[in-house]
């Protein structure tokens, strides 16, 4: 589904710009103008969309993933001795039993999800990519053409053009960023699953798992305000703000990106631990 400022293939029509009809040129030169303000965005638009639909690379990272859950795998002999000497010798008390049986299951669980990790991973990867994709090929091919042929319309993107980039410019950032997180996260997945059944880093646990599987599936999420912007385009309350309402667009996909990551943040209580971090550091600060 191509996604470009200006659709090379379709066929311009003819002018009907004369020097005793100077009004139809008004037409051509919005078409010109948008055409030319469209051609700095374009690449941008192609950008982003491949961001989000292609698959993060992380087979390059397998040898890593073997170290890490070998060295996981030593954890698990130390956690199994624990327990079951817990157990041995907690004798009638049926707390400490109890207890005992749940961290033997708890690191069965463990074992079983450490050890298939990366293939879990890689499927969310795959079903985020054909989500995306699927909704993606039901944007209107229509919906990045930023070509008018009200000269107003024309003016204000000349007018709007450089905030445009600059949302673009951000979006691209956030998204390659994401990228990046995405790769690296088979790594630490692992250590997620891992430090979510061990009680004392259960939240560092969970926030490394929320956080991952939020940044393989904010794709999905962003092409479906996409998609619904698309819908919207035709709506005659944004016709004559066409760029204007792309900037908005775009600026919903970054802010609804950032406050996921933020909910997803304070949720796991990792805002909590950050604030109190930073009153001790401000208080040690203060004392020196």
């Amino acid at each position: 589904m191509p996604i470009s400022l200006a659709d090379s293939s379709t066929d311009v029509p003819e002018s009907s710009c004369s020097f005793f009809s100077p009004l139809s040129c008004l037409g051509d030169t919005a078409r010109m103008i948008s055409y030319s303000t469209g051609l700095a965005a374009q690449p941008f638009l192609h950008y982003i969309r491949n961001l989000m639909i292609t698959e993060p690379n992380t087979e390059v990272f397998n040898g890593v993933w073997l170290s890490i859950t070998g060295i996981i795998s030593i954890f698990y002999i130390f956690f199994l001795l624990y327990s079951g000497i817990t157990l041995i010798v907690s004798g009638d008390d049926l707390v400490k039993r109890h207890k005992a049986k749940e961290n033997i299951k708890n690191l069965v669980i463990a074992i079983v999800l450490v050890s298939s990790s990366f293939y879990l991973y890689n499927l969310m990867i795959d079903l985020n990519s054909s989500l995306t994709s699927y909704v993606f090929s039901n944007v209107s091919s229509e919906f990045f053409t930023v070509s008018s042929d009200n000269f107003g319309n024309a003016l204000l993107q000349i007018i709007l053009i450089v905030p445009y980039i600059i949302v673009l410019l951000v979006t691209c950032i956030m998204f390659l960023a994401r990228y990046l997180f995405v790769c690296l996260g088979v790594i630490f997945f692992p250590l997620g699953i891992l430090f979510y059944f061990v009680p004392f880093l259960k939240s560092y646990g969970k926030l490394i798992i929320n956080f991952t599987i939020l940044l393989i599936f904010i794709p999905f999420i962003s092409s479906i305000i996409i998609l619904g912007s698309s819908v919207l385009i035709n709506a005659p309350v944004v016709q004559n703000f066409v760029i204007l309402f792309y900037i908005v667009a775009f600026l919903l996909v970054d802010f609804i990106f950032y406050l996921l990551i933020k909910f997803v943040v304070n949720k796991t209580g990792a805002g909590e631990l950050y604030s109190g971090i930073k009153t001790a550091v401000m208080i040690a600060a203060g004392g020196l």
